[in-house]
Order: C-alpha cells, then sequence, then structure tokens
C-alpha cells in the first residue's frame, strides 16, 4: 500500500499534535521525529520496510530546506511509511515554496492558531470532546479569566496559547468531574 507524504503548515503545534496522534493510530505506526538540527536519514532509509512489516510515520522538522523536491519527494511518495514535513512557515513569495504547496504527491494541511474570536466556540468543541459540556457564555468568561480577549486595532497581538487553554480545560473537567463547566467551576479553577 502506497502512503501520501503529508506537509504540515502552520503553528498551531497543538492541532498538528493532534493530527499527528490521527495518523498513527490509523496506520498504526510507529512516530519518528527527526529534528531540524539531526541528520536527516537517506531516502532509502526513510523507505525501507521495518524488519516486522510494521509501518512508521516519520516527521521531518524543516524538510522542505532539507529534501531535493524533485528528486527525493517522488521517492519517499512510494515509501510503505507515512512521511510528514513539519513546517511552522514557509515564504510564499519564493518560488520554491510554491513548487511544495503545488506539489500534487503531498497533501497539504495547515495549522493556523485559532483567533481570539474563535476561542469560546473551540472551547465549547473541545470540552465535548474531553466529556464535558460547558455553554458558549460559560466558555466567554473562561476565555476572559485567561485574558486570551480580542485586542482590536492592536498590530502584532500575541497568538492564543492552544496549549494554555487545553490544560485550563483539562482541569476544569477534572474539577467538574467531566460535567457541566459553570461560571462558578472557571472562577474557583481559572486564578
Amino acid at each position: 500500500m502506497r502512503n501520501m507524504v503529508y506537509l504540515f503548515i502552520g503553528t498551531n503545534s497543538f492541532a498538528k499534535q493532534a493530527r499527528l496522534r490521527q495518523l498513527a493510530e490509523k496506520h498504526k505506526a510507529d512516530v519518528t521525529h527527526v529534528r531540524a538540527d539531526d541528520q536527516l536519514p537517506s531516502v532509502d532509509e526513510m523507505s525501507e520496510a521495518t524488519l516486522f512489516g510494521g509501518s512508521r510515520l516519520i516527521v521531518l522538522h524543516g524538510g522542505t530546506s532539507r529534501l531535493e523536491r524533485e528528486t527525493q519527494l517522488p521517492r519517499l511518495a512510494r515509501s510503505p511509511h507515512v512521511i510528514v514535513v513539519w513546517e511552522d512557515k514557509m515564504d510564499k513569495r519564493k518560488t520554491a515554496t510554491a513548487e511544495w504547496l503545488k506539489d500534487k504527491q503531498l497533501t497539504l494541511e495547515q495549522f493556523e492558531p485559532p483567533v481570539a474570536e474563535s476561542i469560546p466556540q473551540w472551547i465549547v468543541k473541545r470540552a465535548g470532546e474531553l466529556g464535558a459540556s460547558i455553554d458558549l457564555k460559560t466558555a466567554q468568561h473562561m476565555q476572559a479569566r485567561l485574558m486570551m480577549e480580542s485586542q482590536p486595532g492592536k498590530f502584532g497581538a500575541p497568538p492564543i496559547d492552544v496549549w494554555r487553554l487545553e490544560n485550563e480545560l483539562r482541569k476544569l473537567c477534572s474539577y467538574v468531574d467531566n460535567k457541566t463547566i459553570t461560571m462558578e467551576s472557571v472562577d474557583a479553577v481559572i486564578t
């Protein structure tokens, strides 16, 4: 079976990690991270079958600057493993970036952090995924307690820290024993 090569772009590392877990479960694959300062394995090493035929998910951090798209990417696309090229940002003005983004051998997935206006909806959805419930007004209150409110007119407002949001939401779910998160529970947990 031929697996795709994925190109993950964006600064929302929380969503990227969640997607990696999803891919690893789907393909029953062991995950290997090759960091930007690690030596890049050869394409042969990334393409060879494992001893017992298991699947691997290989994450290449900063891979677009380290792989030869025209020669190495076609070989990786034939690999029995899942390959994820992980980038936080790519300069879309560059020709090389445009070529990576339009390459049909890749599945492009973008991971931008949520904007302040969408945080309450994200909280409601994520609380449900964690087994609790929260109404929109309480989610807005939680956002305000975490000082993750929109700052209209402020250029360069700090990005939303999704990891912090997740940690606080998990604490709240535990506090309410995965039932309904209320204004009172938000005030009690988030100080």
